[in-house]
């Protein structure tokens, strides 16, 4: 390679200023004793002349371009023409010859500077192939391990997040406390969105959080109360990861971020904004600790929690529990305020003369998490609300496909029966949504 760099600079010239402004003038003195040398030849015809000093410029033409070729000719014709006038010498100058000289050098100047500009496009054409055939490798190479790991995941895992959620459901007490056994299975749920090393799950009520965890993976975790993780969980109602908090930072906090107890904090926040459990997590797969992970992490916690309270009766809400819904709707804007994901409302309405389409039941083929507010608008037409947290278009659109196709083979009613609207962002479209409230 230092060969290779040392060959270009004398084939292409330097990028040197000083040693280029050398090389001219190295040239230009080569050029102006040859000058003076030819002057005392005397050709005998002029099939034999050449003048031989305009190798010179076109030299410095060739290597460096148009304006330092002209400038090696204007130092030439000035220096003989200093010969002549201080030191007596009678060094010929012909006018012809110079304009010779100088529109050979223009031309090849002008060839160098446009062979130059051509071949710097394609070096850096060449340079972001390059760059991206080596991102191409990497990203395939990481994609490769990740799609061997959830191969791997996915082959010793043995149910999946909806049905370790309804699991968790079945085993809920009606006395509003976490069980060992809920709180070991919330651990394990938790752990198939981000690894878990080491996590104490810890129930909080009004005096605080429990000295004693209620659950542990791994090694024997306390709490810190003076963690800034912890105390924002606490305050914002909101997961933390130790990349949330190492971005945005802690300025009102003593304590600095190398300091951090925790790694993820999770609170499990039910729809009332009632803290029922904290999940400390000392050790995690630190590379999952994503937006999109925390976000179904806390949405999961979320969805728990509400199972575990006795103040949230279930997800499938009756025409009276309108203020329910409204909460559930402001719950999702914690999601779009913390992690920049919106959720998604669809509602389905019926419109046949008997009211016979059977929206009481799109709840049984819904997805876990989430929630359904089945009420009626001011002509008695039945509905059915949809709330569907952290999901995107094209999802709501698919389960839209799925939902409509479900309702038409399974009742004796056609498209025109029943009308949905949606799928509308939270977020995004709040204004609209909230005047489609008021109808109902």
């Amino acid at each position: 390679m230092k060969f290779r760099a040392i060959t270009k600079e004398i084939v292409l010239g330097t990028q040197n200023g000083v040693i280029s402004f050398i090389e001219l003038l190295l040239v230009t003195g080569l050029a102006v004793l040859a000058w003076r040398y030819q002057s005392t030849v005397t050709y005998e015809s002029a099939t034999g002349y050449f003048f031989w000093p305009a190798l010179g410029p076109v030299l410095l033409a060739l290597r460096y371009g148009f304006g330092r070729g002209l400038i090696g000719l204007l130092l030439a014709i000035i220096s003989v023409q200093g010969l002549n006038t201080f030191l007596g010498e009678s060094i010929e100058i012909s006018i012809a010859v110079i304009l010779g000289a100088a529109l050979l050098t223009m031309l090849t100047g002008e060839f160098r500077d446009s062979w130059h500009v051509v071949n710097q496009r394609l070096t850096l054409d060449q340079e972001f192939t390059n760059s991206r055939l080596e991102m191409f490798t990497q990203s395939y190479h990481l994609l490769k391990v990740s799609h061997d790991q959830l191969e791997q995941r996915q082959a010793g895992q043995q149910m999946s997040l909806r049905t370790a959620v309804q699991e968790i459901g079945e085993l809920r007490s009606s006395n509003d406390k976490f069980s060992l056994e809920v709180a070991e299975r919330t651990l394990a749920v938790l752990s198939k969105v981000i690894t878990v090393y080491q996590a104490g799950f810890f129930e909080y009520t009004v005096d605080g959080i429990s000295p004693v965890a209620l659950a542990q993976v791994g090694n024997e975790t306390e709490i810190v109360a003076n963690d800034p993780m912890l105390r924002d969980a606490i305050e914002n109602k909101i997961t933390v990861g130790a990349k949330d908090l190492s971005e945005t930072g802690d300025a009102t906090s003593p304590y600095r971020i190398n300091k951090l107890a925790y790694q993820l904090v999770v609170p499990l926040v039910d729809v009332m904004g009632n803290i029922k459990a904290i999940i400390v997590a000392p050790q995690v797969r630190f590379i999952q600790l994503t937006q999109g992970n925390i976000a179904i992490v806390h949405l999961l916690a979320s969805y728990i929690a509400n199972l575990v309270s006795t103040e949230v009766t279930t997800p499938k809400l009756q025409p009276g529990q309108r203020e329910l819904f409204l909460q559930y709707l402001s719950s999702q804007n914690n999601y779009f305020k913390h992690f920049r994901l919106d959720s998604s409302l669809v509602v389905f309405s019926d419109l046949s003369q008997d009211q016979s389409v059977d929206l009481d039941h799109i709840a049984d083929f819904g997805r876990g998490a989430d929630t359904y507010w089945l009420t009626m608008d001011k002509k008695k037409r039945k509905a059915l609300f949809v709330l569907m947290p952290i999901t995107s278009s094209l999802e709501a659109e698919r389960y839209i496909n799925r939902i409509s196709k479900i309702l038409v083979q399974k009742s004796d009613i056609s498209n025109h029966d029943f009308e949905i609207i949606g799928p509308l962002y939270i977020n995004k479209q709040g204004e609209q949504i909230q005047t489609l409230l008021n109808a109902f």
